[in-house]
This record gives C-alpha cells, sequence and structure tokens, in this order.
C-alpha cells in the first residue's frame, strides 16, 4: 500500500492515509451469546435463528431473502429468520410478516452485540454492498454467514472459507445455502471458525 500512497503524492494528491476497514471484536465476540436474547425473540433453545441485519429496503435484496425462505416452506426444526433493522419496506413487512419471520426494528450497542451472538446463522442477500460491514459483524460475533457472491463482501469473504456464497440475485440459490447450512451444523461450525480467524 506504501507504493499506492507514493503515486498519489507523485500526482499531487495530499493528506493522504490508509482507512482500514473493521470492527470492534470485544464488541462483536461469541461471548455475547445470550438464550435470554433469542426467549425474548421467542426463539427457543432448539430452534435455528437466522439473522438478517440492516436497512429493510429493495436494494439489500429483503424481497429476494424473503423469496428464499419462503421456498423452504415450514421447517421441522423451527428455524426462524429474524429482521434487524427499519427501512422503506418495515410498513409493509409489519402488515404481511412472512411465516418465521420476526422483525426487530432497530437495535444498536449490547442489544445488537447479542443478537448477533445468539444467532445460529447470517444471511446476507446484498449483490450491491461496496463492503458489507454487517457481514464482518456476524463474522466478529464468531456465526457462520451466508452471503451473495458480488459486491464488496468478495474483498474478504471466500467461498466454503469463511462464509458460504450464493449465486447474486437468485431466490434459489440463497435458499438452497440456507437449507444447507441450517441442516449441517459441521459446515456451520467451521464457517465461523474460519470467519472468526
Amino acid at each position: 500500500l506504501d507504493s499506492e500512497v507514493e503515486e498519489l503524492h507523485r500526482r499531487g494528491v495530499r493528506h493522504t492515509a490508509i482507512w482500514s476497514r473493521g470492527v470492534d471484536s470485544a464488541m462483536f465476540s461469541p461471548s455475547h451469546r445470550s438464550e435470554a436474547t433469542r426467549a425474548a425473540l421467542g426463539i427457543t433453545p432448539d430452534q435455528l435463528m437466522v439473522l438478517c441485519v440492516g436497512r429493510l429496503a429493495a436494494e439489500k435484496n429483503i424481497p429476494l431473502l424473503l423469496d428464499a425462505w419462503q421456498r423452504l416452506g415450514n421447517r421441522a426444526d423451527g428455524a426462524r429468520l429474524v429482521l434487524v433493522g427499519t427501512g422503506p419496506l418495515e410498513a409493509e413487512l409489519r402488515m404481511r410478516v412472512p411465516a418465521g419471520v420476526i422483525l426487530t426494528g432497530v437495535r444498536t450497542g449490547a442489544e445488537l452485540s447479542a443478537t448477533y451472538a445468539s444467532a445460529d446463522l447470517f444471511a446476507f442477500p446484498s449483490s450491491t454492498e461496496t463492503f458489507g460491514n454487517v457481514l464482518l459483524e456476524a463474522m466478529a460475533a464468531g456465526i457462520p454467514c451466508l452471503a451473495v457472491g458480488a459486491g464488496g463482501v468478495l474483498d474478504f469473504a471466500e467461498h466454503d472459507g469463511n462464509a458460504w456464497l450464493a449465486e447474486p440475485d437468485d431466490a434459489g440459490s440463497l435458499a438452497e445455502g440456507i437449507r444447507r447450512l441450517l441442516d449441517d451444523a459441521t459446515l456451520r461450525a467451521r464457517l465461523a471458525k474460519n470467519a472468526l480467524a
């Protein structure tokens, strides 16, 4: 990176610095897992919790995630999809929440940390992210992650390494990824371990 900074200086660009991306690993940590947080959402210890954090908006591909979720049908394990955030789709979603979906609204601080760490899987359907900080927060929280293989997440998410990548804008691929991860605890554990590393 020093050579890039030097090149910018040669071209007359001053006051440059490396701006790294990252998350607070004390705030986003597996240590914040909480059965009380899960219980408050109506999720029992034997149910799997799929989490999505972000703006409830079409550009975040929330409709795609909901389509994928509905393709899974009623699972015998009673898995639940928890959406954390607010946005233009919230009112419509609240009027007709799909089966198995829980809307929490905005969460911040310790409540957000506990929500991340208490999930069993993080789903990130956006194909237009320039970075995808929520995916990095989920990785730091020690939960396995499913994302679409597009945009800025490809800078740090590696398929079948530290995340599972689905095809962009493909509800079938996203549903299959969710199904595979919910059904394979060993795969979830490996992806979570690699994400933390």
